[in-house]
C-alpha cells in the first residue's frame, strides 16, 4: 500500500492535491468538518507556493552558478594572458624589475641551474649468463631531491680511444650486448647526468676476452683501466 503521509515533499504535496478536493467534496461522509477540509485545501495551496518559489530559487541559483563559472573561466584566461605580456616585455627591457613593480607583480626568481649529480663508483662487470652481453653494475647515492638523474655507459673497444655511447638508463645496472664479435678488449665508464649538469666519469674498467679454442667470449680479466 502506497505512503498516505510520504517523506518527499514533492509527494506529499502530489497526495495533497489530488485528495483536497476530494475531501472537501465529501468532508460529512468522511467525518471530516468543512472547517478542516477547506485547512486542509490551504494548506496544500500554501505548500505549493513555497515548492514553487524553491524551485525557482533553484533555478536562479544554477544559472547564478554558470554565469559565474563563465566570468571567472574569463577572468582567469584574461588574466593569465595580460601577465605572458607583461612578463614577456619586462625580461626584454634593460629593467625588467622596474617594470614587475609598476605592475605591482612578484618579480620572477632567477633559475637556479641543476646540481652536477653524483659521481658513479664501483663499476663492475660479468658475463651475462641469459644473452651472453656484459652485465654492469655501479653505484651512486645522489642528493635529495636530485630526480630525474640518469646514467650514460660508455665504451671504448680494442685500440680505439674514442668513447662510444653504449646506452643511457635510470637505473644503476646496464647489459651490453653490443660487443662485436673477436674483441679481445673494452673499457666502460659511467657518467651520471641530470638536465645538462654531469658528473665526474667513474674510474674506467677494463675487460679482456678469452680468445683461444673454445674460449671466444668469455671473460678473462676485469680490472680499473690504466
Amino acid at each position: 500500500m502506497p505512503d498516505t503521509n510520504p517523506d518527499r515533499l514533492s509527494e506529499l504535496l502530489e497526495f495533497a492535491e489530488l485528495h483536497a478536493p476530494v475531501w472537501e467534496g465529501v468532508a460529512s461522509r468522511i467525518n471530516v468538518t468543512a472547517a478542516q477540509a477547506a485547512a486542509y485545501t490551504r494548506a496544500t495551496d500554501e505548500a505549493r507556493l513555497a515548492y514553487n518559489a524553491v524551485l525557482q530559487i533553484r533555478q536562479q541559483a544554477k544559472v547564478a552558478t554558470q554565469r559565474q563559472a563563465e566570468a571567472f573561466a574569463t577572468l582567469r584566461s584574461t588574466n593569465s594572458s595580460l601577465l605572458k605580456i607583461i612578463r614577456g616585455f619586462a625580461q626584454n627591457q634593460d629593467s625588467p624589475t622596474e617594470i614587475f613593480q609598476l605592475a605591482q607583480i612578484p618579480t620572477p626568481a632567477t633559475p637556479v641551474p641543476f646540481a652536477a649529480p653524483a659521481t658513479p663508483t664501483a663499476l663492475s662487470a660479468s658475463l651475462a649468463i641469459t644473452d651472453g652481453g656484459i652485465a654492469l653494475r655501479w653505484k651512486a647515492t645522489q642528493p635529495a631531491g636530485a630526480s630525474g638523474v640518469v646514467y650514460r655507459v660508455e665504451r671504448q673497444t680494442g685500440s680505439d680511444t674514442m668513447w662510444a655511447l653504449v646506452t643511457l638508463t635510470g637505473s644503476k645496472a646496464a647489459i651490453d650486448t653490443s660487443v662485436p664479435p673477436g674483441t679481445s678488449r673494452v673499457i666502460y665508464r659511467v657518467i651520471a647526468q641530470r638536465g645538462s649538469a654531469t658528473s665526474e666519469a667513474s674510474n674506467p674498467l677494463e675487460i679482456r676476452f678469452g680468445t683461444g679454442p673454445g674460449e671466444a667470449g668469455t671473460i678473462t680479466q676485469v680490472k680499473l683501466a690504466a
